[in-house]
């Protein structure tokens, strides 16, 4: 004898498997690193103590172990229409001040 009710199940669970498994293809936007505008770059100025870089800027994503003078900022989005825009600024400091801005 067979047992409608469990094909019926199983026949559903299979079905919601496959709607599911359709649903793959979203794409996230992945965001990484700090935002840095052109109008915050633009507002750095050599002199500047480290402290007023980070609160402009927010925390480096990247400090040379090696090197203390140097903050990397970096800044990397990975939209879904494969548009990808890395971004980034090197700081340079000297006695704590800012003498250098790179890109």
């Amino acid at each position: 004898m067979i047992n409608y009710k469990t094909q019926i199940t199983k026949i559903i669970l299979l079905g919601c498997i496959v709607l599911l498994s359709s649903c793959s293809n979203y794409k996230l936007e992945v965001q990484q690193g700090n935002l840095v505008t052109q109008k915050s770059v633009s507002k750095l100025q050599r002199g500047m103590t480290k402290q007023q870089i980070q609160s402009l800027l927010g925390t480096p994503l990247m400090r040379d172990n090696f090197n203390s003078n140097r903050w990397d900022y970096v800044f990397y989005q990975n939209k879904q229409d494969n548009d990808h825009k890395p971004q980034n600024i090197t700081l340079i400091f000297q006695n704590d001040l800012l003498v250098n801005v790179s890109n």
